[in-house]
């Protein structure tokens, strides 16, 4: 695992993180920091995979920046919101194989 130690890695677990927590019952402040939070990781993540050359896991993170976009909010209700946050958690996580690797590794044939 301590090939994953990389700053993507951090920001998908951080995210994931937050998700998880904001399917419970939170104050509506805990909401707006859950956005502020997954749409900076996605956006950071998303620059990151397109200087990796990783442009899909890129365009899905972009995606993500702007559904949790805090500046515009879409509002859903609470059980929709739920099923996003979990969906989105379990990408986050999915994510860190794929970006949490250091660009000199990829061409290791791992």
């Amino acid at each position: 695992m301590e090939k994953y130690k990389t700053p993507e890695m951090f920001a998908c677990l951080g995210a994931a993180v937050f998700l998880f927590i904001g399917v419970g019952r939170m104050p509506y402040d805990y909401y707006t920091f859950l956005r502020l939070v997954v749409c900076g990781c996605a956006g950071f993540l998303a620059y990151r995979g397109f200087a990796m050359k990783k442009e899909p896991a890129a365009w899905v993170l972009i995606a993500i920046a702007v559904v949790f976009n805090p500046f515009a909010p879409i509002h859903l209700s609470k059980e929709i919101w739920q099923v996003v946050d979990l969906i989105t958690a379990v990408g986050f996580i999915a994510f860190v194989p794929y970006l949490g690797k250091e660009p000199d590794q990829e061409s290791e044939g791992e």
